[in-house]
């Protein structure tokens, strides 16, 4: 027995390291509690308050060496969060240190102070724990919390063998809406729904205290029922109750064949079929309402397309697609590119405006792509369509005018007031939907504040690079499916290191059963019938004499700063630079204003004249830079090659020109691009695809390809990539597979493990993967 008063004493060193310096009557037991908090004595700042609500439940009182306690309160000052009540009798957050990450959950929660949604408040204290910080209330902000939880509390509990609950009057609507799914006369109509009930609570924001004997007369009732009901983990699927590892032996028999190891339905489409099972053995059962609808929904996906909804017919899967987005409301359609993803949504738009010609529709695309959707429309549904472009006065007129389909590219939407207007209650479709992955845009905030009540949200590339690009745009379109919150995401599904950068992606099988309910996407391997061949090589260019002095140069000075021990955000700045440079070098050195030959422009000569385009065939080069494109066309009209140049410093009227003269010219065969031709294009009469350059995202790559490799195409294509054998560009091949096989694994495997894998790379880490 300990006869001495338990204590642990900590310093508080500048940079806010803590460390333990005396430990007083502590118990080995104690101690090793204590270990899982500390490393050698020292304390992670981020689990600081969670090891001192630890030492308080030991009852060790927890004390600060007095040499440090000015340290110690700025980091209270620095962690600490200021709940406090306006006058109003709001919630008011206030905080005044200068992490960036309790800063930005803050300013997230509450753009101007507020917390405008109490709803938040329990999701924000878990995620401000998370960060390591604390809320700190004044004597007000205790009544406000008080006020709060009586709007936001339920209480669960079981007598006479029902299950009761006990909230207050002043109970917020948003959780009555909850209740009246699951309650009838604050009674739970369902004793198995127990679990259900609570999860939908607290997903809401409630706060939901059960006492143990609802909990058993839940567990009585799972012997010998079951009952059906939306999942609030899986986004508009059905999860079966009681869980597979609580029912009797005589019901798990039964529905295990049916259930996945989350106990939802692995389709809902078998619901009817498990009720009818369950009916013949007389075994009761109950079906959610909202059950039922989930269920129908997804039957509806397979149900009859009308043909003469369009002028032109459709393949079976794009029929698919075309249901599953009319029917699905707001969801995402990720087909790989050139399955005709466009013509999907037009005759999905044209499902909606049967039922309801008044229906407004807004889309969205990038600026090249605005004449190619008026095009389509007309093509298969005889519709003019407006499209806002021109000066302020001419836009003014278009949203204006009575033609309820308009056409918009993304920059519109921030400089236009009249766009949000229009797209309340109404159809909005993002295409190339990618342009909205990241959160702190501008014009991804836009898009979550307006008011629609369907989008069709379309890209062969909704992951491009990170994981997080897929949950930015979910968010937008659905924000149910993976969350309104990044953080609890970030914390499920992210291994992050302790500057909160992504070390890898965990969870992967999870984030795409959350997303399959509104999420679609087909590979080109599954209707390659409908499809040209594609072929692609990858030809190794041996550097030519010139190129290989500039690269090794270029080389030896970025080795050495690589090598140096700084460890600075500039250092790895500078050699980002240098490796840029010497990718240049692998192009041709005249981007580098040096003399000598590209090994890369004779392969391309060598490549035109063994393919006969000069005689009829079409090719497309891909180049990243516009420099290096005039450097291609040039050398082409050297050779006697005629070539046109299509760049994003292209207005849309030369772009049209540009593709109206490559397509038609018996004499112009050849289209040097950036990849400002990469998105959207229909270029299915070509033949070759040249990547002169790889880039680091195989999205991007991908996307250059199936501008020929298309629905509708009669064409093999030859996609060739040029690598510079012996450089760095070998290196980024290996990451373009890396960055790859993550893709698959999140949108397209069925039995990816359960397994961590390595996601994406960091600064720090592409550049080692690079040099090493």
């Amino acid at each position: 027995m300990n006869k001495g008063i338990k204590k642990v004493k900590v310093f508080f060193e500048s940079g806010n390291l803590i460390r333990i310096v005396s430990s007083e009557f502590v118990s080995k037991e104690d101690k090793l509690v204590i270990e899982r908090f500390s490393r050698n004595g020292i304390i992670n700042q981020d689990s600081f308050w969670d090891f001192k609500d630890s030492l308080l439940k030991m009852n060790i009182s927890l004390t600060v060496d007095k040499k440090s306690k000015k340290v110690f309160q700025d980091f209270k000052k620095q962690k600490s969060v200021t709940l406090d009540m306006s006058k109003s009798g709001s919630m008011v957050l206030r905080y005044v240190g200068n992490d960036r990450r309790i800063s930005s959950l803050v300013r997230r929660i509450s753009p101007k102070g507020w917390i405008l949604e109490p709803l938040n408040l329990n999701s924000f204290l878990l995620d401000l724990r998370i960060l390591g910080g604390a809320v700190v209330y004044t004597e007000r902000g205790q009544d406000a919390l008080k006020i709060f939880k009586e709007k936001n509390s339920v209480e669960i509990y079981g007598f006479n063998n029902q299950i009761l609950l006990k909230y207050s009057p002043k109970i917020l609507a948003k959780h009555v809406l909850v209740l009246s799914d699951y309650v009838k006369n604050k009674i739970l109509t369902d004793s198995v729904l127990l679990d259900a009930l609570i999860y939908a609570l607290r997903d809401s924001g409630c706060w939901v205290n059960v006492q143990e004997d609802a909990k058993k007369i839940n567990k009585i009732s799972s012997l010998s029922s079951v009952s059906f009901a939306p999942s609030t983990k899986f986004f508009n699927q059905i999860e079966v109750f009681p869980k597979v590892e609580s029912m009797s032996k005589k019901i798990n028999k039964i529905c295990s064949p049916f259930l996945d190891r989350w106990s939802t339905l692995k389709s809902p489409k078998s619901l009817s079929n498990l009720a009818e099972k369950l009916n013949d053995l007389k075994i009761k059962f109950n079906i959610h309402p909202l059950a039922r609808r989930i269920a129908l929904l997804d039957f509806e996906i397979g149900g009859n397309f009308d043909k003469n909804i369009l002028k032109l017919p459709l393949i079976e899967y794009q029929k698919e697609g075309a249901l599953f987005l009319a029917k699905k409301e707001k969801a995402l359609l990720g087909d790989e590119m050139g399955l005709g993803k466009t013509v999907q949504a037009i005759a999905a738009i044209e499902i909606l405006k049967s039922k309801n010609e008044d229906l407004k529709v807004l889309i969205v695309v990038p600026a090249s792509l605005r004449t190619q959707w008026k095009e389509e429309f007309r093509k298969f549904t005889g519709r003019e369509v407006d499209v806002v472009r021109g000066t302020p006065k001419a836009r003014k007129r278009v949203w204006d005018s009575e033609n309820n389909i308009k056409i918009a590219n993304y920059e519109i939407l921030m400089k236009d007031k009249e766009v949000k207007a229009y797209c309340e209650d109404s159809l909005l479709v993002l295409d190339e939907c990618q342009r909205i992955k990241n959160w702190k845009t501008k014009t991804n905030q836009l898009v979550r504040s307006y008011k629609f009540r369907y989008c069709f949200a379309l890209s062969g590339t909704p992951l491009e690079n990170s994981i997080e690009d897929l949950y930015t745009v979910m968010r937008a379109v659905q924000p149910n499916a993976l969350g309104r919150s990044p953080f609890p995401f970030r914390k499920k599904y992210l291994v992050l290191d302790r500057f909160g950068s992504v070390l890898k992606v965990k969870n992967i099988d999870e984030i795409r059963r959350k997303i399959s309910g509104v999420f679609l996407r087909r590979r080109k391997d599954q209707v390659m019938d409908s499809l040209p061949d594609l072929l692609e090589s990858v030809r190794y260019v041996k550097l030519s004499v010139s190129q290989k002095r500039i690269y090794e140069k270029i080389f030896k000075k970025v080795y050495r700063s690589w090598k140096d021990d700084n460890d600075s955000e500039k250092k790895y700045s500078g050699i980002l630079e240098g490796i840029l440079r010497m990718r240049e070098s692998c192009a041709s050195p005249e981007l580098l204003k040096e003399d000598g030959d590209s090994s890369k422009l004779n392969e391309l000569m060598d490549i035109i004249e063994s393919g006969n385009v000069v005689s009829g065939k079409k090719m497309i080069v891909f180049t990243q830079w516009v420099r290096m494109g005039k450097i291609i066309c040039s050398f082409l009209k050297e050779k006697n090659i005629n070539s046109v140049f299509y760049h994003g410093g292209l207005d849309q009227f030369q772009r049209d020109g540009v593709i109206e003269d490559f397509k038609n010219s018996k004499e112009t065969n050849i289209l040097v691009a950036t990849d400002a031709a990469s998105h959207g294009l229909n270029l299915q009469f070509v033949n070759f695809v040249v990547n002169f350059e790889l880039l680091y995202n195989p999205a991007k790559m991908a996307q250059r390809v199936a501008r020929a490799h298309r629905i509708g195409g009669k064409n093999s294509v030859l996609a060739i990539h040029l690598v510079s054998e012996n450089t760095i560009e070998e290196r980024i091949l290996s990451i373009l597979k890396k960055k790859k096989d993550l893709f698959n694994q999140v949108l397209e495997s069925k039995d990816f493990s359960e397994k961590v894998s390595q996601g994406i790379f960091s600064k720090k880490e592409l550049i080692d993967f690079l040099l090493s």
